[in-house]
C-alpha cells in the first residue's frame, strides 16, 4: 500500500532583547497541503500513454517519466524559499526580506541539528545556539520551521525544485503563526538553512527586524 506523506511546519518569535522575558509559540501541529498539481500531473500522465498507445508507440519506462531521486541542492531550496517568501510579501505591498549571514547560520546550524538528532521543534539541541544568539537591541526575531518530504507518496516519484519549495511555503502560507512571521512588515532581514536527510528537508528560516 502507498504511504501518503505530510509535512510539519512550526513557528516562534522572540520578544526585543531589551525586555526578553520568553518567547511566544503560535500554533504547533501539522499543516496539510493540498494534491492538486500531483493529481494533474498524475492524469496527464496517464493520458500520454493512453495516446501513445493508441498511436502504436511504446511507452518509456516511468523512470524516464519522473525523478527518481531529489535532484536538487540544499543551497537550491535555500534560496527558492527566499525567493517563494519574497513574492508571497510583494504580493501584499510588504518590502522584500535582504539575506543576512548570521541568521542563515542559526538557520543552518537548527536545521542540521534537527537532522542529525533526530527531533523537530524550536527548543535547541544542548550546545546549540539559540535564537535570541547576537540579536541586536530592540529587534525582534520569527522563526517558521518545516518538515517537508521530498516525495508526497511512497513509493512515488520525487518532487521538483519547485514543487517542494512550494508546498513548504504553501503550509506556512495556510498557518496563521507562519504567515505572520512571512508578511510582517517589520521584519527586513532573513536566513534560511535547509537540511537533507532520510526523504526529509528540514527548513528553517528566521526574521529579524526592529521592535
Amino acid at each position: 500500500m502507498p504511504c501518503e506523506l505530510q509535512a510539519g511546519v512550526d513557528c516562534r518569535q522572540t520578544m526585543p532583547t531589551a525586555v526578553r522575558e520568553g518567547s511566544i509559540d503560535f500554533g504547533r501541529g501539522l499543516a496539510y497541503c493540498g494534491y492538486t498539481k500531483t493529481l494533474m500531473r498524475a492524469a496527464s500522465l496517464v493520458l500520454c500513454v493512453l495516446v501513445m498507445a493508441l498511436s502504436g508507440l511504446s511507452c518509456p519506462p516511468l523512470e524516464l517519466l519522473s525523478p527518481t531521486e531529489a535532484s536538487y541542492s540544499e543551497a537550491e531550496v535555500e534560496e527558492l524559499i527566499i525567493v517563494l517568501v519574497n513574492e508571497q510579501r510583494q504580493h501584499l505591498g510588504v518590502s522584500a526580506l535582504s539575506r543576512d549571514s548570521l541568521l542563515t547560520t542559526l538557520a543552518t546550524e537548527h536545521s542540521t541539528s534537527m537532522a542529525e538528532n533526530g527531533f523537530f521543534s524550536h527548543d535547541r539541541y544542548p550546545g546549540e545556539r539559540d535564537l535570541t544568539h547576537n540579536q541586536p537591541p530592540g529587534t525582534v526575531r520569527g522563526e517558521n520551521l518545516s518538515m517537508t518530504p521530498t516525495r508526497r507518496v511512497i513509493p512515488g516519484p520525487y518532487l521538483s525544485l519547485q514543487d517542494v519549495c512550494e508546498w513548504a511555503v504553501s503550509g506556512w502560507m495556510n498557518s496563521p503563526g507562519h504567515r505572520d512571521n512571512m508578511l510582517r512588515p517589520g521584519f527586513i532581514k532573513t536566513g534560511v538553512g535547509v537540511r537533507l536527510s532520510d526523504g526529509y528537508l528540514y527548513i528553517t528560516q528566521i526574521f529579524e527586524g526592529p521592535y
